[in-house]
């Protein structure tokens, strides 16, 4: 057990979506679920892991000074408990043209900035895409911000139509697919479509979506055993390290 922990550990992974801030969102209830969390992502090989708490008008309410709050919270958790895990905070910005001006105005937080484009993680609703969705995106690009789009794979008129995912790879969108979803956690569904959108290339970051540790956990090494028997470990380690970094290097650098 203590060798496979170690090989694990070498992969140095990056978990670029987590709801790990307590009491802010859906996710972490209080801090010592948090300290859970932050737990079980270092033990499972994650070394660096971004909080990203939903910003979802109606709903979580949050802004810039929720979440570095909630950050500091985190950061005085991993120093209290003497963990290793590096953690930065940005946002799952659900699709909603109420957040232009804020966007405008930059201030919605990012994850990180890349050739010149900072990095949202952008949410559509589980249900379905809004009408209008298309052109929301291209205004993010005309605004300077390119959107990653979180957990398209568990979108239900995606898992109806997927090429409707298309002309959003064509605008020049990247994609974060959950971890659990690769390995069944959602059903036997959304799983075979995730291994198609491996399949075809249409993939760009893995992440965990964390929310808690019964079923919702900061678990990466499973999906990241399933790629690289299925594609190899070179796919595997842009998915789960080299491509997240790249995207947060600069969140990182900051904090």
């Amino acid at each position: 057990m203590i060798i496979i922990r170690m090989v694990i550990k070498s992969h140095k992974m990056f978990d670029i979506h987590s709801h790990i801030i307590p009491r802010i969102d859906d996710g972490a209830r209080d801090e010592a679920d948090a300290l859970s969390l932050l737990r079980l992502a270092q033990q499972d090989g994650t070394t660096h892991i971004v909080a990203t708490p939903h910003i979802h008008s109606g709903r979580f309410e949050n802004d810039q000074n929720t979440i570095f709050a909630g950050l500091s919270t985190l950061k005085k958790i991993i120093k209290e408990h003497s963990l290793t895990i590096n953690v930065a905070a940005s946002c799952e910005l659900r699709l909603d043209i109420v957040h232009m001006a804020k966007l405008m105005s930059g201030e919605i937080p990012t994850l990180g900035t890349v050739n010149g484009y900072k990095i949202v993680l952008l949410e559509f609703p589980h249900s379905h895409i809004p009408p209008g969705a298309e052109n929301f995106v291209k205004w993010l690009f005309n605004n300077g911000y390119k959107p990653i789009i979180a957990h398209p794979e568990r979108n239900r008129d995606l898992l109806k139509s997927p090429s409707l995912l298309n002309p959003y790879l064509r605008l020049g969108c990247l994609t974060q697919v959950t971890a659990g979803s690769i390995t069944g956690e959602f059903g036997n569904t959304v799983k075979s479509y995730a291994l198609s959108l491996l399949a075809q290339d249409k993939v760009d970051v893995i992440a965990s979506d964390a929310h808690n540790i019964s079923r919702r956990p900061p678990v990466l090494s499973k999906a990241y055993a399933l790629v690289t028997k299925e594609f190899g470990v070179e796919k595997a380690d842009t998915l789960f390290k080299i491509t997240p970094q790249k995207l947060t290097q600069t969140l990182f650098d900051e904090g």
